[in-house]
């Protein structure tokens, strides 16, 4: 839980500092139509994504480490007696 927690305050902080910068130019803006609106897209959006998406991934695989693989203190106590 605790990393978890790291990378949610990682993804906050580096979305705070992209937001309030507007020095980082790493490409072009690209405008990409979704759903009839023409979204630009630079790459603030786009180190945004990357660490939203990796906070998702992680998120995931705790939830699944947690229902799958962990060991049930129930069954070890069942098993001593």
């Amino acid at each position: 839980m605790k990393a978890r927690l790291f990378l949610i305050l990682i993804f906050l902080c580096i979305t705070l500092v992209i937001t309030f910068n507007d020095s980082l130019n790493l490409f072009s803006p690209t405008k990409i139509e979704f759903l009839n609106k023409e979204i630009i897209v630079n790459s603030e959006m786009m180190i945004s994504f990357i660490a939203f998406f990796t906070l998702i991934f992680v998120l995931c695989i705790g939830i699944v480490e947690k229902l799958f693989f962990s060991r049930r203190a129930g069954k070890k106590k069942g098993k001593e007696e």
